[in-house]
């Protein structure tokens, strides 16, 4: 189990507008979530599959919201109240700039921060991996990050600290060290009085090892911005670069990254594939995922959903669960209508439409029998097939079967079968599948002339 801690958590609202103007009134449609940085970082893990539960502080009014948005998200939470009110963040996004109003937070008794330990402590017994993000609220010393990675220390959790300012400087000055920390490049310069720039890697490092401080700490990880990041791993330095997307908004990337971190961390991974799932999390959060939870969905709704965000890419998990606008048709003219519709979106709105599809009872065969997918067993509608430029289906010859598994870190293998293809040639790529942190790589680089199909 992975816990996330937000020790001031805040409702975030955040605003898009088109022009923000000045002393006029400007209406907008509010988007609220249960936020913090912790909070960023237990949604990341919660879409990429961990068991994950968030902790912290709460209070008041708000701090009852919050709990609601919470579960509604699905993220798993224990909190301890408070009495004060837990506070509100505004985020005004406007004219490609990012206007932020944050409030302080609440004042934290000594009796509330006493039973917040106890139940750190409790819950830091039952995890794998411990993430610590974000500023401490008011009455909290700037020590206390400190205390809390002793604590994880000796339930043997491993800990990633994303912080700043005295409450880092204080945890790298104890004697327990967590597994992580995350400081951008300006707040690495102030810690070792330095003027490094993105280019002095080897500098950088020589300067970490002389320094006791960041003794006993495996990873020192170090945000570049657009110029990526650099990890130094048990003597070892990495540089980290992704490719060049557009930003929508950066706001959570290094939450996501962290989330990459704990994931990567929890399953053991090497420390490249560690630092290679860190950046990918985070680059792919500031391009920003647009995620509708919506199960009743038509394909016009969709459709409008996408365009406001200026979509480029579409995904639909799965076919089945849109509806038709006409809600007295049959599964087969359903979904032959929504496949029409979905292939008329990706033309009027200029993007790729991907859509996922459940196959027939069919495909599933008895033990020793050929258990690989084909075309003629798409489920409900001969139509996907026909509307659709490509065709992918995917086997696992693992899948289902009783023997005893092999070990967790063993790749397994995966055949991708492009089934068809409007503009090109078809074929089956064999693939290497790593469960644990679910990665796919190429098997020797070989394509069958000719798919099962």
């Amino acid at each position: 189990m992975i816990l996330t801690v937000t020790t001031n958590p805040s409702i975030d609202t955040r605003y898009q507008l088109d022009k923000l103007v000045i002393d006029d009134v400007n209406r907008v449609t509010p988007e609220k979530t249960a936020g913090g940085k912790g909070l960023n970082v237990s949604r990341v893990l919660l879409q990429l599959g961990d068991d994950v539960l968030a902790t912290g502080l709460l209070g008041g009014h708000m701090g009852a919201y919050m709990a609601e948005l919470m579960d509604a998200d699905g993220v798993k939470n224990d909190f301890v109240p408070i009495a004060g009110e837990t506070r509100i963040c505004l985020n005004i996004l406007h004219e490609g700039n990012q206007t932020e109003l944050l409030e302080s937070g609440p004042q934290i008794a000594p009796a509330e921060l006493e039973a917040f330990t106890a139940k750190f402590a409790e819950l830091a017994a039952k995890a794998d991996v411990v993430t610590l993000s974000g500023s401490l609220p008011r009455g909290v010393d700037a020590g206390y990050y400190a205390e809390l990675v002793k604590i994880a220390e000796e339930a043997a959790a491993k800990v990633l600290l994303d912080t700043s300012g005295a409450s880092l400087e204080a945890a790298l000055e104890s004697d327990a060290k967590p597994e992580l920390v995350k400081p951008n490049l300006t707040e690495i310069n102030g810690l070792l009085g330095t003027s490094f720039t993105t280019d002095d890697v080897d500098a950088l490092r020589e300067a970490l090892a002389a320094d006791g401080r960041f003794a006993g700490i495996p990873w020192v990880v170090v945000s570049m911005g657009a110029a990526g990041s650099v990890g130094f791993h048990e003597g070892r330095a990495f540089r980290a670069k992704t490719p060049a997307i557009a930003a929508v908004n950066a706001t959570g990337s290094g939450d996501s990254t962290i989330a990459g971190f704990a994931h990567a961390i929890a399953a053991g991974a090497d420390d490249v594939t560690v630092l290679k799932t860190a950046n990918a999390c985070g680059k792919l959060y500031a391009h920003k995922l647009q995620i509708s939870a919506v199960s009743t969905l038509t394909v016009p709704e969709l459709e409008l959903q996408a365009r406001n965000v200026g979509a480029e890419v579409v995904i639909v998990d799965y076919l089945g669960l849109l509806s038709a606008e006409d809600k007295r048709l049959s599964e087969y003219d359903r979904v032959t209508q929504i496949s029409g519709d979905l292939k008329r979106l990706a033309k009027r709105l200029g993007c790729v439409v991907l859509a996922l599809c459940q196959l027939n009872r069919e495909s599933v065969s008895a033990p020793g029998q050929d258990t690989r997918p084909r075309l003629s067993q798409l489920r409900s509608s001969g139509a996907i097939e026909q509307d659709s430029d490509g065709v992918l289906l995917l086997h696992r010859p693992e899948y289902g079967r009783t023997e005893t598994p092999r070990e967790a870190s063993a790749p397994q293998q995966f055949f991708v079968a492009v089934a068809k293809n409007r503009h090109g040639r078809t074929g089956t790529a064999e693939l290497a599948w790593y469960a644990p942190v679910n990665r796919f790589e190429d098997y020797g680089g070989k394509w069958t002339v000719k798919s099962w199909m």
